[in-house]
């Protein structure tokens, strides 16, 4: 795989539950999502990358819904896992703006060299994607607000389509950084 694919195997965990969830399959989809969390966490641990929000958000959710499902018996969180999930990723996205840190950059830093970390530059590339991942999360929210299956399949393309755009945001806002048109994140 090439190495920016490394920045999205978060959503692995989420990919594997989709059919699950839409059958009503809660114990699997539980399991499936706790355990496909678990190994992407240790995946990235072993190669010394680190734990991102998302992957904690993910398995955090996996873990609300073993307790609801399990203990209490109640799907509520599993009927509706797309919109909690994406409107807490949506909000986490722009409070990372506002306090100079894009959520992004916890990604990006698995395929940068480290030495980039801490520039301008890969901070203002990283606010633009940032951005972008913010809309797309907003959008995905209310899209799964939809009743299965027309809303996890809508947000689901959306959230294709924002990977796919991730790269083409990317690689405009490092021309503009390059160029001096893109002013500074911060």
């Amino acid at each position: 795989l090439p190495i920016w694919w490394l920045s999205f195997t978060g959503l692995i965990p989420v990919a594997l539950i989709l059919v699950p969830l839409l059958a009503g399959a809660w114990t699997i989809a539980i399991v499936v999502n706790l355990a496909a969390s678990v190994g992407v966490i240790a995946f990235h641990l072993a190669k010394r990358q680190g734990v991102t929000s998302f992957d904690l958000l993910v398995l955090a959710l996996g873990i609300v819904n073993a307790i609801l499902w399990f203990g209490l018996g109640q799907t509520w969180l599993l009927t509706n896992f797309a919109v909690p999930l994406y409107a807490l990723l949506a909000l986490e996205c722009a409070l990372s703006i506002r306090r100079g840190a894009p959520w992004t950059a916890q990604f990006a830093r698995r395929g940068v060299d480290p030495s980039l970390w801490e520039t301008d530059g890969f901070r203002t590339v990283n606010e633009a994607a940032t951005r972008h991942w913010a809309r797309g999360f907003a959008l995905c929210a209310l899209l799964a607000l939809i009743p299965p299956p027309g809303g996890v399949i809508a947000s689901t393309v959306v959230l294709v389509l924002v990977v796919r755009g991730t790269r083409r945001v990317v690689a405009r806002a490092r021309e503009e950084v390059a160029a001096g048109t893109r002013p500074a994140a911060g």
